[in-house]
């Protein structure tokens, strides 16, 4: 979605970040207008640094003084909480992300990722940095795993979410329970902006409906529409192999 700055994404673990890290390189070697100071947002899970580009992208952004923000979005499992048919957490030796990313001269910092406000907030004063031209970034934000998250099998072991989960009435089981009043960042985000007035039960149950309605409308339409034609496999990429050239 170009429109919002969202160029491109990768479904391969760590592909995003060799991607942003190339964007970052290219606004660092093109004429920008003036006034505008471009900055690459980077976002990946904590599973990525099982990955070697990872580490070569890391240490291209720090020798280039590249124009990013990396965000790693941490939801690994504490070891009390691993269980069989799991995936517990990272594979990976080391178990601090910021120290690691900070060996390569790429500065680091944490924060609760659970909290849009405070996330949003130190975001914000990270890519400032950056315009300042303080290089590359990371963050790493630390969230609590959702109950029902398991290795190839995902369950909604609660059911669909209900709104009044978020606006004040208990989850059942006792499992999602706790993760909905502790963990769930929509629920958070609401109680913050009850307590400042922002917003209310009936706004956000308002809200609630609004959403449901427009998800149902596009499934109904999506589900509606022909099959594409085999052609469109060739639109929307970077080479188009039928001649021999980038499009």
């Amino acid at each position: 979605a170009p429109e919002l700055g969202i160029s491109t994404t990768s479904s391969m673990v760590g592909g995003s970040v060799p991607q942003a890290t190339g964007a970052a390189l290219a606004f660092a070697k093109s004429e920008q207008p003036d006034g505008e100071s471009p900055v690459v947002m980077c976002f990946f899970g904590d599973g990525v640094f099982e990955e070697g580009s990872v580490f070569e992208a890391l240490n291209a952004a720090a020798l280039w003084n590249l124009p990013i923000v990396y965000v790693c979005e941490n939801n690994s499992l504490p070891p009390g909480q691993w269980r069989l048919g799991d995936y517990p957490s990272s594979t990976f030796a080391g178990k601090d992300f910021v120290a690691l990313v900070e060996a390569m001269d790429v500065p680091g910092s944490k924060i609760d990722g659970r909290h849009v406000g405070a996330v949003a907030e130190h975001l914000a004063q990270e890519v400032q940095l950056v315009r300042d031209g303080g290089g590359p970034r990371f963050v790493e934000t630390y969230t609590g795993r959702w109950p029902g998250g398991v290795a190839m099998f995902p369950s909604l072991v609660a059911g669909a979410t209900n709104i009044e989960q978020i606006v004040g009435a208990p989850a059942n089981p006792s499992e999602h329970a706790k993760w909905t009043e502790g963990s769930d960042p929509l629920r958070l985000a609401f109680i913050d902006a009850q307590e400042t007035g922002l917003i209310s039960a009936e706004d956000a149950r308002r809200i609630d409906r609004e959403v449901r309605q427009a998800i149902a409308e596009a499934s109904v339409a999506a589900q509606a529409s022909p099959e594409p034609e085999a052609a469109e496999a060739y639109e929307h990429v970077r080479v188009d192999a039928r001649q021999g050239g980038t499009k």
